[in-house]
């Protein structure tokens, strides 16, 4: 019993570890490819322009299959106390992207399951071990890093230069939905049945969880019953 306990913080520190070893990297890369040709230094010694254009345009359409797949930022948390620090994390990351006025998407891992099955994928590691290093954060679907990861970066200045595109001209708080991005509907009140005469059929509004993309929040945090 003892021994299995000792495996299994093992596994969780070996998965913290590797997050941290991860985080940035991916986004940081990315951001280089696209200054390195937006300043066009494609250039040889002498200063002409290399003639390799179908690979430049290649390179420009791998950039915007990548921003395709999932643009801005996503912060995946949970709205849960149990794990505790988990929690607590969650919401200083959310105090510290508004205090930078950085447009953000929630997701909840306590209310869309599927969100917990695709970090699992993309990260490679157990559920448990991401919800206890919650909040993760994906900037254009690169993994940024955890909460750690963004204090590190203010603490040395770099966060809202990282994330300046993602900036808002001034924060605005959505007075339905709080900034969570979702509300409970309004039709089922949240039980995700719908009564008909004399049947109970299933809410067609919303998700499984009895919820909808907020109806007035424009900040690109609109729930489309998929995790992002």
């Amino acid at each position: 019993m003892i021994n299995d306990i000792r495996r299994t913080q093992i596994i969780h520190e070996l998965n913290r570890m590797k997050l941290e070893l991860d985080t940035c990297y991916d986004y940081l890369r990315e951001l280089e490819e696209e200054k390195n040709i937006e300043n066009n230094e494609y250039l040889e010694r002498n200063g002409s322009i290399r003639g390799k254009r179908n690979h430049v345009q290649n390179i420009l359409r791998n950039l915007r299959n990548r921003k395709s797949e999932t643009p801005g930022v996503i912060v995946y948390l949970t709205s849960c106390g149990i794990i505790r620090q988990a929690f607590d994390n969650c919401k200083m990351t959310i105090q510290l992207l508004d205090s930078h006025r950085i447009k953000y998407r929630v997701e909840d891992l306590n209310i869309d399951i599927e969100c917990g099955e695709l970090l699992e994928r993309k990260l490679g590691i157990s559920k448990n071990s991401i919800f206890e290093n919650l909040p993760i954060i994906f900037v254009n679907n690169k993994f940024l890093g955890t909460y750690k990861t963004l204090i590190e970066l203010n603490d040395k200045r770099q966060l809202a230069n990282i994330l300046r595109r993602f900036q808002s001209i001034k924060f605005e708080m959505c007075e339905l939905c709080q900034n969570r991005g979702y509300i409970i509907c309004p039709n089922c009140h949240g039980s995700h049945r719908s009564s008909n005469n004399l049947r109970d059929l299933r809410c067609s509004n919303c998700d499984i969880n009895g919820i909808i993309g907020c109806p007035n929040c424009k900040k690109d945090r609109n729930r489309n019953g998929k995790c992002g």
